[in-house]
């Protein structure tokens, strides 16, 4: 490979801290040069020292070795006057030995400076320490542009299913994170070739350390970025680097509607609960008792009326049955003769009045009004029952965290995801769910969209969870990471991220809140049988005394016949 730049670094002392940055330039093939990152956490043991030293002087033979390369001398602020390029990794053990160390054990001092050599000679381009970190020249930035570095490059981008992020359709990508990718490619210049996640995951570290997914692909070198709704972790960030979230999200869970079939034909008496149902039946026992006692011991009696004998109340029993009379909205057939106890019955007929207003209504909505109830409104309802499980996606942000639970809840959680069926996708997922005692739990944008599958019968929960944000990565240390975040903070600024968010989430592709939340239908027998049942057994119990009140008119004469005679025989 033929180049005309190349850099050399010398200094009077090197360091390494743990909060420092060193960077390394060197030439590959196509140009492409790598800023590698060699922060690390080096200790005082020799082994970790030498890598790192090894490190420089193997950059350096590669550099001196060059077919094309002439020899120079470059200057080193080490105080022993002007030294040869082939001399430099052996300057720098000896500096090395100078290096001071704080009480943990790393190196607290050092400098470099950066020095570009061409056609033109070598000149000092920059310099880094650990106070100020990197500076380099205005030269040296253009030529090490991570735009120039990218431009007309071809990138291999990994991604999954995910709509409406990513959408395959007949082998072509689609979607919103598609749609960015393609406005950052011609912004930035570069190609792109979208590859599927080997084993259609994102990534989520294994038992023995490596990554699986997009993220292991990344380690590994198979791909340079990845894109989709990918939730930004400090977990993934020390495999990879994620640019600046292009979105805020939160988990949802998404689940049949629930429909209380136990009690359906009795629904006729659900607007009020059992409790009210016994304070009622209590009251008006209460209410006979008062007002029979009132007209019972009242001094103003009713006054002999020819016409109408039965018009007032005169015994106990009357006075129940106008009390419930009026309960049930039926007129009196009898009148208290007393104003004490009219002033008691007008106060029941307006309770009774407004009792009946609140039944009605509720009734009403019972019965034409299909509620949308929610068994579960958050992960803690989910993990304070067992009949519905959740369903998470392997691989996914959610699965490693639950994975690695800290609170009884999430603890809970994952005892019942290792219960459930494996998820391998969200059409997996969906199927599930349709089909059983299921709740989806992924990304709440997601859900938005897989809702409309069935408006009527699926609802999320109100409550969401796990707040992050989305963006995309690139490999650890990739040198377009910078300018990426950058494009993308500018396609936010531009309005280009809400305009694809209005394409991919039309008002036509979420259920609307009418739909979700009610939907009117018929009366069907299971849910006003209730009233039949209620009216037979009734119309039983009715007979069961008729036959009892027969028993007693024929079996009375004959009782008082015995009686009688008896009384005849002692006289």
């Amino acid at each position: 490979m033929d180049t005309d730049h190349w850099l050399v670094f010398t200094g009077s002392t090197f360091n390494v801290s743990e909060s420092s940055q060193v960077y390394e330039f060197y030439i590959v093939p196509r140009f492409q040069t790598t800023i590698v990152n060699m922060q690390r956490d080096l200790h005082r043991t020799s082994s970790q020292l030498n890598t790192v030293l090894q490190l420089i002087a193997e950059t350096l033979k590669h550099l001196l070795e060059r077919p094309n390369l002439n020899t120079f001398n470059a200057s080193a602020d080490c105080g022993n006057g002007t030294v040869g390029v082939s001399s430099v990794a052996d300057q720098l053990r000896t500096e090395l030995s100078r290096n001071k160390f704080d009480d943990r054990g790393y190196l607290s001092t050092g400098h470099f400076d950066i020095t570009v050599s061409d056609a033109e000679g070598a000149r000092h381009s920059g310099h880094w320490n650990i106070s100020a970190g990197l500076t380099m020249s205005t030269e040296l930035r253009r030529k090490f542009s991570p735009e120039l570095l990218v431009a007309n490059k071809s990138l291999i981008v990994g991604t999954e299913e995910a709509p409406p992020f990513t959408v395959l359709e007949n082998n072509t990508w689609k979607g919103f994170c598609v749609d960015m990718l393609e406005e950052l490619s011609l912004r930035m210049g570069f190609k792109y070739e979208i590859r599927r996640s080997v084993d259609n995951l994102w990534g989520a570290p294994n038992e023995d350390g490596s990554w699986n997914g997009l993220v292991g692909m990344a380690v590994r070198g198979e791909i340079d970025m990845a894109i989709g709704p990918i939730s930004v972790t400090a977990e993934r960030e020390t495999a990879v680097d994620f640019t600046k979230p292009f979105m805020e999200s939160a988990a949802g869970l998404l689940m049949m509607r629930f429909e209380d079939t136990t009690a359906k034909m009795f629904r006729t008496l659900m607007p009020f609960t059992v409790n009210v149902w016994l304070t009622l039946a209590g009251l008006v026992i209460l209410i006979g008792l008062v007002f029979g006692l009132i007209n019972k011991f009242s001094p103003i009696q009713a006054t002999p009326d020819e016409k109408h004998p039965d018009r007032w109340i005169e015994s106990m029993w009357d006075s129940f049955w106008v009390v419930l009379g009026s309960f049930m909205e039926q007129g009196a057939e009898r009148f208290p003769h007393s104003i004490a106890g009219r002033v008691v019955l007008g106060l029941w007929w307006v309770f009774n009045i407004l009792t009946a207003a609140s039944y009605t209504a509720s009734l009403a909505a019972f019965l034409t009004i299909n509620m949308a109830d929610i068994p579960i409104n958050s992960i803690s309802d989910l993990a304070q029952q067992s009949h519905i499980l959740p369903l998470i996606k392997n691989g996914s942000n959610l699965y490693t965290l639950f994975q690695n639970a800290e609170t009884p809840i999430q603890k809970k959680i994952y005892e019942m995801i290792q219960q459930a069926p494996i998820v391998l996708g969200n059409d997996n997922g969906m199927e599930l769910v349709m089909s059983g005692p299921y709740a989806l739990l992924t990304d709440r944008e997601q859900l938005d969209l897989l809702a409309k599958v069935d408006c009527k019968n699926l609802v999320q929960a109100e409550e969401h969870f796990n707040n992050n944000g989305l963006g995309f990565f690139v490999r650890e240390g990739s040198p377009i990471l910078e300018t990426l975040s950058n494009n993308i903070i500018k396609l936010m600024e531009a309005g280009l991220i809400h305009k694809w968010r209005r394409k991919w989430w039309s008002s036509t592709d979420v259920c609307s809140e009418e739909v979700a939340m009610t939907s009117v239908q018929s009366l069907k027998l299971d849910s006003t049988a209730g009233l039949f049942i209620l009216y037979a057994v009734s119309t039983v119990l009715a007979f069961i005394i008729l036959m009892g009140e027969r028993a007693v008119n024929k079996l009375w004469p004959l009782c008082k016949a015995v009686v009688a005679s008896r009384r005849t025989v002692e006289v």
